[in-house]
């Protein structure tokens, strides 16, 4: 079941320009990563709004096709995927044990959409 809107992601030119311009705008930049092709990431939040900005150089990026996405906080991972599949999704990135979160899949609807799945790590 979602739970609830966690992030809007999109593509910027440049990440830390457009970091800063968000952080003008009143955002707080919650964390910044890097993956193994290059592409960089950062997240920025506005009260319970976060989006996620992606620097992705080339369409021959494995993180190309999800640059555009909203990620939703479901209970299950897997149990959503399957949901999701039966409505007729297609599965972009199968379920994928997370660093920050317990884990993640990508899923694109009928439409074209695209929409992370995120079970978040239990709080101890």
């Amino acid at each position: 079941m979602i739970k609830k809107v966690l992030h809007k992601s999109f593509v910027v030119e440049d990440l830390s320009e457009s970091t800063k311009f968000y952080e003008n705008l009143g955002f707080t930049k919650r964390t910044e990563f890097e993956k193994e092709d290059g592409a960089k990431a950062s997240l920025v939040r506005l009260n319970d709004f976060e989006l996620e900005l992606w620097e992705i150089r080339g369409k021959d990026s494995k993180y190309y096709p999800i640059k555009d996405h909203i990620a939703f906080e479901v209970d299950s991972v897997e149990l959503e995927l399957q949901r999701l599949q039966d409505m007729g999704c297609e599965v972009i990135t199968p379920l994928t044990p997370g660093n920050t979160v317990k884990c993640y899949a990508f899923v694109k609807a009928p439409d074209g959409q695209i929409y992370e799945l995120v079970e978040m790590k239990e709080e101890k």
